[in-house]
């Protein structure tokens, strides 16, 4: 198999491979095609004439056109920390940044600070487009409140529920 090493211990019972063909964490693509279909988007990706380190696979419109292979593309994680993924990039031309984490729609996105749309990038990770330049784009998770909201309520109306029937407990035993 192409990208894996295997060194062979005879004492040993466990092995450990190495897979050196992983896409990195994070990618700046100038190449991209959107295909909205989920089970086209599959096929695709699986397709052995589709290069995953060449070109990224959108389910959302781009509002910038693919350039040439020749573009120059790079992005780097600055800051990592629980909710929110800070990633900087550089290229010259317009992009599609693939973080590989799943997509989710209750993340935010920002490029130097203004929102941008999520896009969901080869079936299940997260990504965004980022023009030309250098830019900061921030991945940040905000789930919404209603669920605190409600989870807060049924706390609070079990714990009501709790003080009654404890009561009513007491006042029978009277």
């Amino acid at each position: 198999l192409q990208g894996f090493t295997a060194v062979e211990k005879p004492d040993g019972t466990h092995a450990i491979t190495e897979f050196i063909g992983a896409l990195p964490r994070v990618k700046l693509y100038t190449q991209w095609e959107r295909i909205t279909n989920d089970t086209a988007n599959l096929a695709r990706l699986v397709s052995p004439s589709f290069d995953p380190t060449r070109s990224v696979l959108t389910s959302e419109p781009v509002a910038y056109s693919a350039k040439a292979d020749n573009s120059v593309a790079e992005a780097s994680i600055a800051d990592y920390q629980g909710n929110t993924i800070t990633v900087k990039t550089k290229s010259s031309a317009p992009g599609v940044l693939l973080l590989n984490d799943k997509w989710d729609p209750n993340f935010q996105v920002t490029v130097d600070g203004k929102p941008t749309a999520l896009l969901r990038c080869n079936y299940i990770m997260r990504g965004a487009e980022v023009p030309a330049g250098e830019h900061t784009v921030v991945f940040h998770f905000a789930p919404p409140m209603h669920s605190l909201y409600l989870s807060i309520a049924a706390l609070v109306v079990a714990f009501a529920l709790c003080g009654i029937l404890g009561r009513g407990g007491r006042a029978a035993q009277a």
